[in-house]
């Protein structure tokens, strides 16, 4: 990979804005994982901004923490637009 010094990072806000211009060039209907798990501020302005246009998907935040789980089960917000649950049973 060329280049991966860190000097092309980008905010948060400017990745919103970056999603916003794809979803506006192209036939998107979801996005999963659009921020890092611990990212919630930008889940939400994520949603806020384009959660009408398309599903946003919140996979890795959701598998990674069975308490985040819970939370959103029993306090919907407006971070995402579809949770989608993966349930593994194990046989012993």
């Amino acid at each position: 990979m060329q280049n991966n010094n860190g000097s092309e990072k980008i905010t948060g806000e400017q990745l919103v804005k970056l999603y916003e211009s794809f979803v506006e060039e192209y036939p998107i209907a979801t996005i999963e994982d659009p921020f890092d798990q611990d990212d919630w501020e930008h889940y939400s302005k994520f949603t806020a901004t384009l959660g009408e246009k398309v599903q946003v998907v919140g996979d890795d935040l959701l598998v990674t923490n069975p308490k985040v789980c819970l939370l959103i089960i029993c306090f919907p917000s407006k971070k995402f637009s579809l949770v989608l649950f993966s349930f593994l049973f194990g046989t012993s």
